[in-house]
């Protein structure tokens, strides 16, 4: 007869439901993801963050070294990942603003697309999640229903409020636009290139943001431009995606990270699980969703 041992019952332990939330939330990322091709390139040290202005003293946002990747060219478009306290950001850099243009979903009413389809599409290279749409399902809309002024190549492709509001956007020449503006102020100052959504993080060089933002810690995506016309775009992870610590990046944090890479105007994207960012075919960042991409109604591409 076989002997049983009986095992000495262990004291029981509660454990924190938000890190039982951000283990559940890894996992199951790390399983979707697993099958998405990503690019991981090495890692250097280089210099800290700028100070803050209005700077808000939290775990997060303390002043310590970070690193970043060696950098990569492909056909004038740079990028690099930048590790912070609480969230990494790849940061692409494209040497030719008027490379970068905005596209909408082609099945508008329905259904958005992801930013990789949207490369795809329109026989890109790159590519991040854009602007606005309706989002009525719990946060988990499809990105049918763009808002707000779209504009793609000089045509006004989405109208549904054509006054003033919450504007990125490229003129034909190149310059970085983000403000208040009505489509017939876009249309004075030849914008070929818009969409809709806010709050504008560095205007003029210098960092406008009050205190943290007040929009707490997530994946942000975030478009600024250089004084040489280099254009930047910028994703970040968070919401527990990389472990207990990933928190996410404040609107703060954005502006400084543009600051840092030159910018003179920036402002923030559609983030959150919308946070995505495509190059060569290739998903370069982890977005928050669980089925990897989210659909969205609009994207910055990349010819």
């Amino acid at each position: 007869m076989k002997k049983r041992h009986r095992r000495k019952k262990a004291q029981r332990q509660l454990i924190p439901f938000f890190v039982v939330s951000a283990v559940y939330v890894t996992v199951l990322g790390a399983a979707i993801h697993h099958f998405l091709p990503k690019l991981t390139p090495p890692k250097t040290i280089v210099n800290v963050l700028p100070p803050r202005e209005h700077f808000v003293a939290t775990g997060y946002e303390t002043q310590i070294p970070f690193s970043v990747s060696k950098d990569t060219n492909t056909g004038g478009i740079l990028v690099k990942t930048v590790e912070y306290p609480g969230f990494t950001a790849t940061i692409m850099e494209i040497s030719n603003p008027t490379r970068v243009q905005v596209a909408m979903t082609k099945y508008k009413g329905s259904v958005g697309e992801t930013v990789s389809q949207f490369v795809n599409d329109n026989n890109a290279v790159a590519g991040i999640n854009g602007g606005s749409f309706t989002d009525s399902n719990d946060w988990r809309g499809t990105g049918g229903f763009p808002d707000g002024i779209v504009i793609s190549n000089g045509n006004l492709i989405n109208n549904s409020d054509l006054g003033p509001q919450p504007i990125i956007g490229f003129t034909s020449s190149g310059k970085m636009i983000a403000g208040n503006y009505s489509y017939g102020q876009l249309h004075d100052m030849d914008v070929t290139q818009a969409l809709s959504f806010y709050p504008v993080l560095v205007q003029h060089g210098q960092d406008i943001v009050q205190g943290n933002g007040g929009w707490g810690y997530a994946p942000r995506t975030v478009i600024g431009q250089k004084a040489n016309g280099t254009v930047l775009l910028i994703v970040t992870n968070g919401r527990y995606e990389n472990g207990p610590g990933n928190v996410g990046a404040s609107l703060q944090d954005m502006a400084n990270v543009l600051l840092q890479n030159g910018a003179v105007i920036g402002a923030n994207l559609d983030g959150g699980s919308s946070a995505t960012m495509i190059l060569n075919g290739k998903l370069i960042n982890e977005p928050t969703d669980v089925l990897g991409e989210r659909k969205v109604a609009t994207a910055i591409i990349v010819k």
